[in-house]
C-alpha cells in the first residue's frame, strides 16, 4: 500500500510539474491586436519577461527580452528603469487599430518625459494570437 501511495504520489506530481510547464509555455490568448500591445508593455512595465516574450515572434526581440532579463536578474536595480521606461507604454492611449486577413496596424500615444509620442506596432496573428513582428 505504501508503494501505491508513493506511486500515486510521484504521477500527480510529475503532473503537476508538466502542467505549469505547458502553462508558462502556452500560447497566448490576446483578443485583439490592441490588447497583445498593451498587455505585451505592461509586462514589460513589470518586468514579467516571460509573459512579455509570448507576445513577440522575431527572435531578434525575444533575445533582447532575455538580455534585459538576465541584465535585470545581475543587476536588480534594472528593474525600477525597466518600470520607468514601460509604465508609459503601458498606459498608452489606443489610436487606432487597422486589422487586414492576419496582419495588424496598431497606432498609439503615450507620454514620457512631458513629451506625447505617437508609434505603430505590426502583429501578425499566429495560431489564434496576435503576436508583435
Amino acid at each position: 500500500m505504501k508503494k501505491f501511495v508513493l506511486t500515486v504520489a510521484a504521477v500527480l506530481f510529475a503532473f503537476m510539474l508538466t502542467s505549469d510547464l505547458a502553462a508558462k509555455n502556452a500560447p497566448v490568448s490576446s483578443g485583439s491586436p490592441a490588447a497583445a500591445v498593451k498587455t505585451f508593455y505592461s509586462a514589460m512595465a513589470k518586468s514579467d519577461f516571460v509573459v512579455a516574450r509570448k507576445y513577440v515572434v522575431a527572435d531578434e526581440m525575444k533575445k533582447m527580452i532575455e538580455f534585459l532579463e538576465k541584465m535585470t536578474k545581475e543587476v536588480p536595480s534594472l528593474k525600477e528603469d525597466t518600470k520607468k521606461d514601460f509604465t508609459p507604454l503601458a498606459n498608452a492611449k489606443i489610436i487606432s487599430e487597422k486589422i487586414t486577413g492576419n496582419k495588424a496596424e496598431v497606432k498609439y500615444s503615450y507620454t514620457k518625459d512631458k513629451k506625447t509620442k505617437t508609434e505603430t506596432l505590426n502583429l501578425q496573428k499566429v495560431k489564434g494570437s496576435w503576436l508583435i513582428i
